[in-house]
């Protein structure tokens, strides 16, 4: 599921380069107004910036998770900085397999807003000690037009009808709800976020404090995949 890239263009002149390539830079140098140290520093960002595009492809390619990511940070500050600014890597989070060591510290300092503007999967599974004000303020960070769709808050204590209500105002294009094993969940908030998320094509409850009412009090017509009650 990884994004796709923009091909960058350039525009070639119609004259065949001469076949010695070398002298043919060192002519153009020459003619160049700018020094042989402005050339070099040239050169080297080009270089710099051709090895951030390929490993950026390749972190991409490879899906990582949230945790690995943070553990790739720390290799060194230039994969650091193209961590923290790349938007690409930060559209799939998951915390497996350290969902158990995730808190809101962690989360405040994993996932700033930039990191946040354009993810559409966010895996929040097990990770048992967040609060609702934990999560509640990762959907704050969204942003005004969120891009969320697959939502994981299985077995997440946190997850409480707050969350649910605060999913429901901020208004995501879910397709996926994930809320197995959530014992602080009711039917209200859970009837009013199907109904106001006609996006939503799978949603998975089981194990969850919802009465066998529930499937009757939401609209099963429209779902791919409806696992509901205990």
């Amino acid at each position: 599921m990884a994004p796709g890239f923009d091909t960058r263009h350039s525009n070639y002149s119609s004259q065949t380069p001469p076949s010695n390539m070398k002298q043919f830079l060192v002519k153009g140098s020459k003619s160049s107004s700018s020094s042989p140290a402005s050339s070099k520093q040239a050169s080297k960002a080009c270089a710099s910036a051709l090895q951030s595009d390929v490993l950026l492809s390749v972190l991409v390619s490879r899906n990582f998770s949230c945790a690995q990511l943070c553990q790739l940070s720390n290799v060194c500050r230039g994969w650091r900085e193209l961590l923290g600014q790349s938007q690409e890597l930060w559209i799939h989070i998951s915390f497996c397999p350290f969902e158990m060591n995730v808190n809101g510290k962690v989360l405040e300092q994993v996932l700033p807003p930039s990191r946040l503007k354009n993810v559409r999967t966010l895996v929040l599974k097990d990770c048992q000690h967040l609060t609702s004000s934990d999560i509640v303020a990762i959907f704050h960070k969204l942003g005004p037009d969120p891009l969320l769709e697959t939502l994981d808050l299985s077995g997440c204590r946190g997850a409480t009808d707050a969350v649910l209500m605060e999913l429901l105002r901020i208004r995501c294009p879910l397709k996926y709800l994930g809320l197995n094993r959530l014992l602080s969940i009711s039917v209200t908030p859970l009837r009013h976020l199907v109904a106001a998320t006609p996006s939503l094509k799978i949603l998975e409850a089981e194990g969850a404090s919802l009465s066998p009412r529930t499937r009757c009090l939401v609209d099963t017509g429209r779902f791919k995949v409806l696992q509901l009650g205990l």
